[in-house]
């Protein structure tokens, strides 16, 4: 009986050192990561001043006895230069607040039948970031006006 006692106080042993592993656990590898990365996409906000442009505006028309229509046009001779800037946009906004772009705003901007009042419009210089949606807008100019 003694040697039973013996085998069963080492598998009593044995069990309480299994059991000791498994609460404190047997020591795991240590490792150390470091890891550091560098973006090659630098982030800034780009300031546009307004061009200074040469335009031509005009509201003309009415035929001989000034019963006609008019017809406004609106020429961009040179929408300036601004560094930077890829795009050149000519606002146009008619008496009752709608806005028209024209891009690019050598086009001009021509109604047969423009709406009677006060006609604004302005060159506004972007930058238009390649591959995205994104466009940088120059500072609004005081617009130009032309009444019909």
């Amino acid at each position: 009986m003694a040697a039973g006692r013996n085998h069963a106080w080492s598998a009593s042993a044995l069990l309480v050192v299994f059991l000791s592993t498994l609460f404190v656990g047997i020591p795991a590898a240590h490792a150390a990561f470091k890891a550091s990365a560098q973006s090659g996409f630098p982030v800034s906000a780009l300031t546009l001043q307004s061009p200074v442009p040469s335009i031509t505006a005009s509201c003309a028309g009415g035929g001989s006895n000034g019963n006609g229509k008019k017809r406004l046009n609106i020429a961009v001779t040179s929408a300036g230069s601004v560094p930077r800037a890829n795009a050149y946009v000519l606002i146009v906004t008619d008496p009752s607040g709608s806005n028209y772009s024209v891009n690019p705003a050598t086009s001009g901007y021509s109604n047969q039948s423009p709406a009677p009042g006060i006609w604004t419009y302005y060159v506004q210089a972007q930058y238009q970031v390649p591959g995205t949606t994104n466009v940088w807008k120059s500072k609004t100019a005081t617009p130009l006006t032309v009444s019909c």
